[in-house]
């Protein structure tokens, strides 16, 4: 957690000025804020949706949870900054710091809230889940300038998806954890566990932390940012990433030795067979990653049902 926390976000500080490019964004003139394109969406569209989200996420929270709906607003103006910060850095690195940005407000959480573990992750899941869907809607609009589309059907069509994902992400979600407990090495989760590892941590105070845990944390956290800084300033540098390295330690061995794989067939592909590579690796990569995720699913019906 340490490295992974301290030198992604040593990295974002570190990278050609994310936070201040952001705020530039807030400070341009009134003409140029004024100025509008052809088929945007109103503003009373996304102000009213961002008030329908924020209410239906305090409620949630705080039937399914019984976090206050206090500290779902609270999360959720947390949750601003975080995903404006994301936005630009997915924008021009195509790498989303969220994660990393999120446990912030599980430190935040951690004075507002002590010793409440639930509201702590839930927090984090506010400003993560934010700052992702922000970085996609970001990503599709850019999509959809390059094909001429406008931003207003995007609107909708993102909409109507959402009520539709929405029940089929539920329902994925129930299959997996009926016959697989979330955390063991078929179900690792590895955001998830990291995310509950510091909760748990910093909800008990000092009493929480195994011995020596704090020191190895701190430890971590100098590497990450003696790692994250050089290689954020100059990116030819020979050093491996911290946040790469935090999740090797936290996958299972099959999940990094899968990914080692694929690093390598990556670059012998990008080698030998550059203009295949060049034209369909997203659509390989893409079809690998569905058919395991299908197949996951298949797997996990058969098992509820007694066939597998």
């Amino acid at each position: 957690m340490g490295i992974i926390t301290a030198g992604g976000l040593a990295a974002l500080l570190a990278g050609g000025g994310v936070f201040r490019r952001t705020l530039d964004l807030f400070r341009k003139s009134p003409a140029s804020r004024k100025a509008k394109t052809p088929g945007t969406v109103p503003r009373t569209w996304w102000i009213g949706g961002l008030a329908a989200a924020s209410a239906g996420t305090s409620c949630a929270a705080w039937f399914a949870f019984g976090v206050p709906v206090w500290q779902s607003l609270v999360a959720i103006v947390l949750a601003l900054p975080i995903a404006a910060v994301a936005i630009r850095a997915v924008g021009e690195t195509d790498m989303s710091p969220s994660n990393n940005l999120a446990k912030v407000t599980q430190f935040v959480f951690a004075g507002l809230a002590p010793g409440q573990t639930v509201a702590n992750v839930a927090a984090a899941g506010v400003a993560s889940g934010c700052a992702i869907e922000a970085s996609e809607v970001m990503t599709d609009l850019k999509s959809g300038a390059i094909l001429k589309n406008r931003p207003r059907d995007q609107f909708i069509a993102q909409f109507v998806g959402i009520l539709v994902a929405t029940g089929a992400a539920v329902a994925a979600y129930s299959l997996l954890i009926a016959v697989v407990p979330i955390g063991d090495d078929t179900f690792p989760a590895p955001t998830a566990v990291a995310w509950k590892t510091l909760a748990d941590g910093l909800a008990g105070g000092r009493s929480g932390i195994p011995t020596g845990a704090a020191t190895a944390a701190w430890i971590a956290a100098a590497a990450g940012v003696l790692i994250g800084v050089p290689l954020a300033m100059k990116k030819s540098l020979p050093l491996p990433s911290p946040v790469a390295i935090g999740l090797g330690v936290i996958f299972p061995p099959a999940y990094s030795i899968t990914i080692l794989l694929g690093a390598v067939t990556a670059a012998l592909l990008s080698k030998y067979a550059k203009a295949f590579w060049e034209r369909d690796q997203y659509l390989l990569t893409s079809g690998l990653i569905v058919g395991e995720s299908l197949t996951g699913l298949l797997a996990a019906a058969l098992m509820l049902v007694g066939l597998l």
